[in-house]
């Protein structure tokens, strides 16, 4: 397997797997019915509950991907489909996979999702796809998907041409093929695929769940590994063990990763609305000095006998230096000053969070243009 290059295997291949081990559909009939007893049937969904009901339903229904019943199920599902297809390598998972309702004649309530390939929408060529219809899915109601070639043609005339959407679409409904498939099969394709979905003009809603995995490696454009994607096998619990009574900052770097192309204010507001959610009453706000890499007020702040907890927006908040990055760890464990990770909701405050930090950034990288990397210019 090359890194970030086409792979035959996930080349729009519809694969069957064993329903009965994962039968996706009833999981998802028992959840809807657990809160919505009125929904019978998936597929006459639109017939009990108004479009602009919809969009807050999916929601609530998806949350049941946050568990960690979910999650095990998810894995072994993946690990099923996937693991052959990667040739062994080690790889993270989607941590919430999209649940997708198209109802009848959607564009007439403005729910229609037009044509995109993955990168357009953050992701990177290192990741793969997995869509799983949970109703019966064809020609109008199922996703529509391009080939390979004529993806990558329709990109770069994008490109090239500066095409408006509506050329875009019209470009993409030349070469789409409806993704027709049944509860019990999944289509596999790659994040150059376009893809998108048309007017549904059958007498149904569909319903299917996406979910793409991350190979060690691989480039995933702006959907980060921590964050967007969780470590396989790995079924973290939610964060119960703050000690609020601690004084707490919250610091922001505006140098890093993370924080260089996100206005102060909106990572701060992010900020602001975690800590209330667990509880914590910063004590002050301040920033890193500009175009000061090695972070000498990060340091100060772990040192300060005043000061026991520090709120990073994100582990990309802080230094990519692996040896500087080490020594502010240690700092930290030295000093008993906790660091709380708000975007992968780490508190690392003992050995094994630090390994489990340490795992995740086997897999970040240098985060290179993902439409470049797969032969694109602009």
């Amino acid at each position: 397997m090359e890194l970030n290059k086409l792979d035959h295997r996930w080349d729009n291949q519809l694969i069957d797997y064993d329903q009965n081990k994962f039968n996706w559909r009833q999981y998802f009939i028992d959840a809807v019915q657990e809160k919505y007893p009125q929904v019978t049937e998936l597929e006459k969904l639109h017939e009990v509950m108004k479009p602009n009901e919809i969009n807050d339903f999916v929601w609530d229904i998806q949350r049941i991907c946050k568990t960690e019943e979910f999650a095990k199920k998810l894995d072994d599902f993946v690990d099923h489909i996937a693991r052959e297809r990667l040739d062994g390598a080690d790889f993270m998972v989607q941590d919430v996979v999209g649940v997708r309702v198209v109802i009848p004649n959607q564009s007439k309530h403005g729910r229609t999702l037009n044509f995109h390939q993955g990168i357009w929408f953050g992701h990177g060529p290192g990741m793969f796809s997995i869509w799983s219809p949970i109703t019966e899915a064809y020609d109008s109601n199922t996703m529509q998907i391009l080939p390979w070639e004529a993806s990558r043609d329709i990109t770069q005339n994008t490109y090239n041409e500066q095409w408006n959407y509506q050329k875009i679409q019209q470009e993409c409904l030349k070469h789409s093929i409806p993704c027709n498939a049944s509860p019990g099969q999944s289509w596999l394709f790659q994040q150059g695929h376009l893809h998108g979905n048309i007017n549904n003009d059958t007498d149904i809603t569909r319903w299917s769940f996406d979910t793409r995995v991350l190979v060690k490696g691989g480039n995933y454009g702006r959907r980060r590994p921590g964050g967007y994607f969780r470590l396989f096998g790995e079924y973290r619990q939610p964060l119960s063990n703050i000690d609020t009574n601690k004084t707490w900052i919250n610091y922001i770097d505006m140098n890093s990763r993370f924080c260089e192309t996100t206005p102060f204010f909106v990572t701060s507001m992010i900020m602001q609305q975690f800590c209330k959610d667990v509880g914590i009453e910063p004590a002050d706000y301040p920033l890193e000095l500009s175009f000061c890499h090695w972070e000498p007020m990060l340091e100060d702040f772990i040192k300060d006998p005043n000061i026991q907890g520090i709120v990073f927006p994100s582990i990309l908040g802080m230094t990519y230096d692996k040896k500087r990055r080490d020594e502010f760890i240690d700092m930290a464990f030295a000093n008993n000053t906790d660091l709380l990770f708000v975007d992968e909701r780490i508190l690392l405050n003992n050995d094994k969070e630090r390994e489990y930090l340490d795992k995740i950034f086997e897999y970040i990288n240098d985060e290179e243009d993902p439409d470049l990397l797969l032969g694109h210019t602009r």
